[in-house]
């Protein structure tokens, strides 16, 4: 199996996207993700491997992240106050 099905078998069983798409939405965003404009890559063998980010309540997909974006905002549970206080914490000691 080629590394672009692997690929798409995954992304096809959690998300219902083939290998175009998918490769469009990275396209899209010149490869970087969302929120901290980092590179991102297709390729699953890398530590820069880009993940498909979606809602967990209504499944929607959003857009790609990097790994550590992704997993900051699972384990903050998406939870939009407590990611204002992160920020908010942050900023009182950046003195």
């Amino acid at each position: 199996m080629s590394p672009e099905q692997r690929i798409e078998n995954n992304s096809w069983k959690i998300h219902k996207l083939r290998y175009p798409e998918l490769k469009q939405m990275f396209e899209d965003q010149d490869y970087k993700c969302t929120i901290c404009k980092n590179e991102v890559t297709l390729d699953e063998n890398k530590k820069t491997r880009g993940v498909v980010d979606h809602c967990h309540t209504s499944q929607k997909i959003r857009s790609i992240l990097c790994q550590n974006c992704n997993r900051s905002l699972g384990l903050m549970k998406e939870n939009i106050e407590s990611l204002k206080n992160m920020i908010n914490y942050i900023e009182s000691y950046n003195v």
